[in-house]
This record gives structure tokens, sequence and C-alpha cells, in this order.
């Protein structure tokens, strides 16, 4: 960076800082940015930073575990670190009312497959992974519906889930789906996520 650049922004922020200051009432009582009703406005909660935080933390307690890569965080997306008294919802009381869970990478594999490196091909299935959700039962909307109505029994507005740029089985042995075949795998998965 430019040091002369680098000065005037620091100096330009100084002076935000100070007109920020010298124009609030210290004295007044403190703002609540946490609306206190829903907004219309989609917002979310990501699991990823709390499934590496969680893959680390599991990778210290048994070394054994044998995870790597984005499989790992992968495994610890578990209906029990969720959805357990003191699991991972837990963490927003105030303002989960407004926002989505969004369940990040590993909601729809299961417990142990590893996806890194050219495996990534096992991703995007788009259907629950019923060994590390076990309370969700059913055909795959049925399991969606399930997770969604769980997430909203929690306090959250619902379940948002993330999902791979590819369908399951993209690239496996070397095999790629016509468009037309990837259409009718998404517009299946829409009509389940639809439903739920």
């Amino acid at each position: 960076m430019n040091k002369e650049y680098g000065k005037t922004s620091f100096i330009l922020l100084g002076i935000l800082v100070l007109f920020a200051c010298e124009n609030h009432d210290f004295n007044s009582q403190s703002i609540n940015l946490v609306p206190s009703e829903p907004s219309d406005t989609p917002s979310y909660w990501c699991t990823w930073a709390t499934q590496n935080y969680g893959a680390d933390t599991t990778v210290f307690m048994n070394a054994n575990f044998g995870i790597n890569g984005h499989s790992g965080q992968a495994n610890v997306l578990t209906e029990d670190h969720l959805f357990d008294p003191n699991g991972w919802l837990v963490a927003f009381p105030k303002a989960q009312k407004d926002l989505y869970v969004m369940y990040d990478a590993g909601w729809d594999v299961p417990f142990g497959v590893d996806f890194d490196g050219n495996q990534i091909w096992k991703l995007g299935s788009l259907e629950l992974a019923d060994d590390k959700f076990p309370s969700c039962t059913g055909n795959p909307a049925e399991r969606l519906t399930k997770l969604n109505q769980m997430t909203k029994d929690a306090g959250w507005k619902g379940a948002a889930i993330w999902i791979a740029a590819h369908p399951y089985g993209y690239g496996q042995n070397g095999k790629f789906e016509t468009n037309d075949e990837i259409e009718a795998y998404y517009r299946e998965r829409v009509r389940w996520c639809k439903e739920a």
C-alpha cells in the first residue's frame, strides 16, 4: 500500500470517529440493534464456522477421528450438535427468530464420507443424511420438512440449505450428465424443497 494513501486513510478514519463521537449523546439510552419484530428481509446464520470449530475440537478430543479437509467439518454437522439443549442453535436467543439456519456442507452427506479432492462428486444429493439427523425420517421431501420444523421449533425462522454446484455423481468415473439430465435432477429437488 502507498504510505501516503495509508496515512490519508488513517487520518480520514480518525476524523470520522471524532465526528461520530462528537455528535453522539453518550448519556442517552443505548440503542438495541436487534429488531423487536422479525423482518421481512431474509437473513441467516450459517453453520460453517461453527462446524470448523467443532471439527477442530473433536480432533483434539479424539485423535482417532481421522478427518481431513472439508469432510471433517461435514462430519460434525449432526442433529445432536445442533439441537441438543446446549447445542449450536441456542447461540442467538434474541436474534434467531429473525434468522434462517443455513445448513452448510455436510447436511446431505452421510457420516464418514470423504468427499475431498477428486471425490467432490459425492456432494449434491440434496437428501438429508438420515444417520446424522435420525429424527428426520421418510422420503427426501419429508426429511427436509422435518428439519425445517425442528429448526422452527428451536426458535428460528426456518431452515436453509447449502447446495453443491453440481448434482450428486457428476464427474464420477469421468461421467458427466447432459444439461437435460441435470435440469430434471434439480427440478425434482426443487419440488422437495418447495414441499418442505
